[in-house]
């Protein structure tokens, strides 16, 4: 099975960052707003076991549409640089997608909205996101733990607090914290 290796650090200050890159030769691939659904089992098994099914369909800032995917992810390894099983699959129809895990029993428990930038450096991705309620990130993304931690340390973040929580995992304290009911958190604007 496939496995993703990537850090997430809190990070505000974009515009250093895409100097950096710029710097460092990173080529930027474009900027899009992700709207993602996370689905459990009824019983909630699935976050108990520290793992996520979630459907992503993005749109490019001129407009496109990107491929959607449907991604399952398993159980991380603890750290500051985590690793676990990720499953990805292109969807041509996220609606339909959602729409298939409704009715074999699945239940939707979280919708969340994000703008990212995704740059290459070496054989990483490195994600700026922005994350409405919880603030901006960078995610490196790698074939394994020292090519994140290269470009970690080629970028000057080695002081950038990590964040070991997933994204789904915070934004569904915000949601129960702040009593949204549904459970959405969209951007504006």
């Amino acid at each position: 099975m496939p496995v993703e290796t990537e850090i997430k650090l809190r990070f505000d200050d974009f515009d250093a960052l895409c100097r950096a890159l710029t710097d460092a030769g990173a080529t930027c691939s474009g900027r899009v707003t992700e709207t993602n659904w996370f689905f459990d089992r009824p019983d909630g098994s699935l976050r108990a076991a520290d793992k996520g099914l979630r459907i992503r369909a993005a749109e490019a800032d001129d407009g496109s549409e990107r491929p959607s995917t449907l991604t399952y992810k398993g159980p991380s390894e603890p750290g500051p640089i985590r690793r676990r099983p990720e499953i990805e699959l292109a969807v041509s129809d996220a609606d339909t997608a959602r729409d298939m895990l409704l009715a074999t029993g699945f239940v939707e428990v979280l919708v969340y909205q994000k703008r990212r930038e995704t740059w290459r450096l070496a054989t990483c991705h490195i994600e700026l996101d922005d994350v409405p309620a919880l603030g901006r990130f960078v995610e490196i993304e790698g074939p394994d733990r020292q090519a994140v931690a290269d470009v970690q340390q080629r970028l000057a973040l080695e002081a950038a607090p990590a964040v070991e929580p997933t994204y789904a995992a915070m934004m569904l304290d915000h949601v129960r914290t702040a009593n949204l009911s549904p459970p959405h958190v969209m951007l504006h604007g």
